[in-house]
């Protein structure tokens, strides 16, 4: 690999797509967001996160995020088994 954006963007959605269902961190320049990685398109990623301000009750709701790809600054994989 060249190390060119097309190379880098392809290499990200494939690791995205590879650990579709599990739990990752992703982080933009305005922010990060941890949730279930639900789907990936060449665009973007729809994430399910914890609500944790605003909600009746404690945490009881689930917030779809959607990031576009290109605004990914960093991926973590938080994949808990051994």
């Amino acid at each position: 690999m060249d190390g060119n954006v097309t190379d880098r963007r392809h290499c990200l959605v494939k690791s995205l797509c590879d650990n579709t269902d599990q739990v990752v961190t992703i982080c933009t320049e305005a922010c990060c967001h941890t949730g279930l990685l639900c789907s990936v398109t060449h665009d973007v990623v729809k994430l399910i996160t914890r609500k944790n301000y605003g909600c009746p009750g404690n945490n009881c709701y689930g917030k779809v995020t959607f990031i576009p790809i290109c605004e990914i600054s960093s991926l973590t994989l938080c994949n808990t088994s051994v």
